[in-house]
């Protein structure tokens, strides 16, 4: 982005606050969570590791892992980041 005070390797990803909680809860104690609290645009989270894993996270259900994994496949960010990965892939060696 020509006006973003960020380099142009950043990227973008979007956890649903539920997620983090769901998903990163048995690993993390969630200290804070501040919506919209860095440039009031940006939620915020403050976490501290557990000792120990709480709890089994279940797998999310197909459909869930088929919608989101379409969204981001769809995805200007996606597309526009295909040739980097592409690249990364072959000097990894995959």
């Amino acid at each position: 982005m020509p006006d973003s005070p960020f380099p142009d390797f950043y990227h973008t990803t979007f956890h649903a606050p539920w997620y983090v909680f769901e998903r990163w809860g048995s690993i993390f104690d969630v200290k804070a969570y501040i919506p919209r609290g860095d440039l009031d645009y940006q939620d915020l989270l403050l976490l501290k590791r557990r000792e120990e894993r709480v709890g089994v996270v279940r797998p999310l259900r197909m459909s869930v892992l088929e919608r989101n994994l379409s969204s981001v496949i769809n995805s200007r960010s996606w597309r526009m980041t295909a040739p980097l990965r592409r690249l990364m892939s072959r000097l990894r060696g995959n």
